[in-house]
């Protein structure tokens, strides 16, 4: 309750792209997982398309207004060997965002589109979580170790039941991450002695003049 959530598709036989924006509304986001379940499935596993969908749906509202998000040069730059240089730019422009994660549930080995563990190394530079659930009895090291480094976790389930479980312990570590900022405002007191002092020593001043005359 008062998470924002957002839903991305990466199987090569349903649309990939956007399906649900960050919304409040639960209900929203499981009647379209619902509309994908029920659909044609089977296809390749693009893990990295996912992430990188989710990437620049984060990106693109939190850029610096002076630096115009160029999508097609940050994929060129993600899909280089330890990132090129537009991806580090970004990175320094918007700094870490925070309160952010990404959670993908998948059945499967990554195998078309971009290389996830490039994505997952923009992800880490940009402070974003990633938590992966792998619904399957095959383990991908590389893939974990990625994971691992953007400050996330791998979760290994057997089948798809079983991979439930990991939600609500996904939910208590985004729980005790969030930090509340307190910002603590300093002020002097100086001016408020100051005007103390005024005041006293105007009142004694003014007791001075007063005469009281007794008849």
């Amino acid at each position: 309750p008062g998470d924002m959530f957002a839903l991305v598709p990466f199987e090569s036989n349903v649309r990939i792209g956007l399906a649900v924006p960050l919304t409040l509304d639960g209900e929203l986001i499981k009647r379209q997982i619902q509309v994908i379940a029920e659909g044609v499935s089977g296809g390749s596993t693009a893990i990295g398309e996912g992430i990188w969908t989710c990437m620049v749906y984060l990106i693109r509202p939190n850029l610096p207004k002076k630096l115009k998000l160029d999508a097609n040069l940050l994929r060129l730059a993600a899909e280089e060997k330890g990132l090129g240089s537009y991806a580090y730019e970004v990175a320094r422009e918007m700094g870490q965002l925070k309160h952010v994660f990404i959670v993908i549930l998948t059945d499967g080995e990554s195998n078309t589109g971009i290389d996830p563990v490039q994505t997952l190394m923009l992800a880490g530079r940009l402070g974003v979580r990633v938590y992966l659930i792998s619904a399957t009895e095959a383990r991908f090291p590389e893939l974990v170790r990625a994971v691992n480094n953007t400050g996330g976790r791998y979760f290994a389930a057997s089948n798809m039941a079983e991979s439930r479980r990991f939600y609500s312990e996904i939910n208590q570590i985004e729980k005790r991450e969030v930090i509340t900022e307190k910002k603590i405002t300093h002020r002097s007191l100086k001016w408020y002695l100051f005007l103390i002092s005024a005041a006293f020593l105007f009142a004694s001043g003014l007791a001075r003049l007063i005469v009281v005359k007794v008849p």
